[in-house]
């Protein structure tokens, strides 16, 4: 699997799941790719500090929904509607930033 070949990702909260996102080569390599080249992204609960300990963010979680750019970031209690309206403008804002380029 190639980060290149997806629009987008989603990573959601689960500390298991992002244990075993860190601790797998793959795993880890293909997360810094879409953090590394601004792809979308929607970010959840532990996931946020797992970004955090690749270098993308601070790592912490805020209680409100955040987009920058084309990175979204939510608390894993946040609304699933908002996270979802967030992530298609962080698409859209990818899909904008690739025409101007």
């Amino acid at each position: 699997t190639l980060a290149v070949d997806f629009d987008g990702v989603v990573i959601p909260d689960g500390e298991r799941h992002t244990n075993l996102l860190m601790n797998n080569a793959h795993g880890k390599r293909l997360v810094n790719a879409f953090l590394r080249e601004d792809a979308p992204a929607l970010v959840i609960g532990s996931a946020v500090a797992m970004i955090g300990e690749l270098g993308f963010g601070d790592g912490s979680v805020n209680d409100t929904i955040h987009l920058e750019a084309s990175r979204v970031t939510a608390p894993a209690d946040a609304d699933l509607n908002e996270m979802i309206d967030k992530f298609d403008l962080a698409m859209r804002n990818s899909s904008n930033e690739d025409k101007a380029a």
